[in-house]
């Protein structure tokens, strides 16, 4: 036992020991691979390569001026062009037509319903257009009055889960 605890000792010691210092940090630089404390040359565009640093510029600021405006309608219009290339006028599907199912009408007669109410030619109702959605989805199986207690069924057992943990129906947390 005392043995293998030398031994782990020493193996301990030899890895701290040849454990490497990390070097000591350098200032950040916002340039890539720059020494600190050495001069860099700073490389302009051709245009402005003598309008920095004190020189005297070789274009007039009037020359500049027209050769951005210049730059900037060459950009318009690559963009205009890549925009008229990429813009799609009028978008066609080849589906089939599935009218002579009987499922179609049902469909269109729910949408219709829900039209209606959305367009104010009825009154709004959720159950209503929930209920002529699910039947369309049925095939027109289903039955408006059945449709309605079934609600009604869960309204009171959500209403007796809300008493039993001793809300009342006013409750803010009820409500929610």
């Amino acid at each position: 036992m005392q043995k293998t605890v030398v031994i782990a000792a020493l193996l301990l010691i030899t890895y701290v020991s040849t454990a490497q210092i990390p070097p000591t940090p350098q200032p950040a630089s916002l340039q890539p691979n720059a020494q600190i404390g050495t001069m860099q040359t700073v490389k302009y565009p051709p245009q402005y390569a003598n309008t920095f640093g004190g020189g005297q510029a070789n274009l007039n600021p009037q020359t500049l001026h027209q050769q951005d405006v210049q730059r900037y309608n060459q950009q318009q219009a690559i963009l205009a062009e890549a925009e008229n290339t990429f813009k799609q006028t009028e978008i066609q599907y080849d589906l089939p037509d599935n009218s002579h199912l009987p499922a179609t009408q049902l469909f269109r007669q729910a949408f219709a319903a829900v039209d209606s109410m959305l367009n104010g030619q009825q009154d709004v109702s959720l159950k209503k257009a929930i209920f002529e959605t699910e039947n369309a989805w049925h095939g027109g199986t289903l039955n408006y009055d059945l449709f309605c207690s079934d609600i009604a069924n869960m309204v009171g057992i959500i209403e007796s889960a809300i008493q039993q943990e001793g809300y009342t129906l006013s409750n803010d947390v009820a409500k929610k």
